[in-house]
């Protein structure tokens, strides 16, 4: 069930994977703030999909304008201000007629920032001025405009910590940072990992151009997949698939040997570790042998016992 039995486009409902507490946790919140004009902060690393929630919480706010993504590292240059805002004639040498800016683009709809950590802290305090008044000057204009679309701010690590490394604006982190959802890591999703590889195996044809690829991956490398380590999240998964539905052209599965360069986690079992440490390791050693209890304790180096009673524990740790 989606969170608060909201519904989706075909094309986001077709591509949406939230089974884990974490990412559907995620989903809740951000069917939350979908409705909202305040800014919404999405903390998320690389490859962690800032880009898809937005318009996930785009399509949920039912606002009829466009949505439209910026990469905010961009507007470090000199005509940012005329890139967000727009300019009228002759505003500036070379301004020979007027622009509409990205705020303007995104009239009625959402506007991602993305990266935003990459921008000075000069233009996010011109930028924190238009959130706060909802109102903006297009360049070489005397009259202000309201800003008209709802602002969505991508940003890779906690902003506590982007504020003690000068990345983040201290005003915007404490005006509207605490209306944020963290997107986790997949390292954190591994019980994600066979319903994502299996829907990038199915858009290989199309995004590659090559027809003749695996439609299925065997089970030893769906194993490799989800005890993988993934310092790239869903990109690097979706960028394996692809290498690997290449390498197996001709072939009818998918195998560990078509998977380049793949680095296990590490996910073992390991008496000195924590009751967490090992639930975790053994769930994710359960979704890559599909719930079966001797294959995942076996893949994780545990004995059967162990596996049968880290499999009990899980269910009860998952229990509300």
């Amino acid at each position: 069930m989606l969170p608060l039995e909201l519904p989706l486009a075909p094309d986001i409902g077709d591509t949406l994977v939230a089974a884990s507490p974490a990412m559907l946790e995620a989903v809740r919140q951000l069917a939350l703030y979908a409705v909202a004009q305040t800014p919404l902060i999405l903390v998320g690393a690389t490859g962690t999909g800032k880009t898809f929630c937005a318009r996930l919480a785009h399509e949920w706010s039912q606002r009829r304008g466009e949505f439209v993504a910026v990469s905010a590292g961009e507007l470090n240059s000199p005509l940012a201000a005329s890139e967000l805002f727009g300019h009228v004639r002759g505003a500036f040498t070379g301004a020979a007629g007027s622009r509409s800016g990205y705020f303007a683009s995104a009239r009625g709809g959402t506007l991602l920032l993305d990266d935003f950590q990459n921008l000075g802290l000069s233009r996010q305090k011109m930028l924190l001025g238009v959130l706060e008044d909802q109102r903006y000057r297009p360049v070489g204009s005397d009259r202000s405009v309201a800003l008209g679309c709802r602002v969505v701010i991508g940003v890779d690590d906690d902003p506590d910590a982007l504020v003690a490394t000068r990345r983040l604006h201290p005003h915007l982190r404490y005006r509207f940072a605490y209306n944020a959802v963290r997107l986790p890591p997949l390292n954190e999703r591994r019980d994600e990992i066979p319903a994502f590889a299996q829907r990038f195996l199915e858009e290989c044809p199309a995004r590659t151009g090559v027809a003749e690829g695996p439609r299925v991956i065997a089970r030893d490398a769906l194993a490799t997949l989800v005890m993988a380590d993934y310092p790239g999240n869903v990109r690097q998964l979706r960028g394996l698939i692809e290498a690997g539905y290449l390498l197996a052209r001709g072939e009818a599965e998918l195998r560990p040997v078509h998977l380049p360069n793949i680095e296990r986690s590490g996910l073992r079992y390991d008496r000195r570790a924590t009751r967490s440490e090992n639930l975790r390791a053994m769930a994710a050693a359960l979704a890559a042998t599909r719930g079966r209890i001797e294959p995942a304790a076996r893949l994780i180096g545990a004995g059967r016992t162990t596996g049968f009673r880290l499999r009990r524990e899980l269910k009860e740790s998952r229990r509300p």
